[in-house]
């Protein structure tokens, strides 16, 4: 996600809230952006952070240290299980994403997953 100043948030969070029926604010953060189901389990979470796995992902095993510092966008799948890199994406990006995979992503997820969340 693309760095916000707090000032920004409300914004941000308006423009969420336009885009969708149901939108309950659970943390403000302003370098992270995560789609949850009934409490605070993860379904897809993007963030551009100085994240050990993802750098890991990027650079390599043995070259990952080289580059402790750099942000790398990534996304966290269902429960933080799975990584995966991607583009940097700003809340514009993460609102189009969610709009089309929103189906798909959480047909992917087990029933029992979401219905005991």
């Amino acid at each position: 996600m693309e760095r916000r100043d707090e000032k920004n948030l409300g914004e941000l969070i308006d423009l969420l809230e336009s885009a969708f029926e149901e939108v309950r604010i659970v943390q403000q953060r302003a370098t992270e952006a995560l789609f949850l189901l009934r409490g605070e389990i993860v379904v897809a979470g993007f963030d551009n952070s100085e994240d050990r796995r993802a750098q890991i992902l990027k650079y390599g095993k043995r070259n990952w240290k080289k580059h402790f510092r750099k942000r790398v966008p990534h996304q966290h799948t269902f429960d933080r299980k799975e990584m995966r890199l991607t583009d940097e994406m700003g809340v514009v990006d993460f609102i189009a994403w969610l709009k089309d995979h929103l189906d798909t992503y959480l047909a992917d997820y087990p029933a029992d997953s979401i219905r005991n969340a």
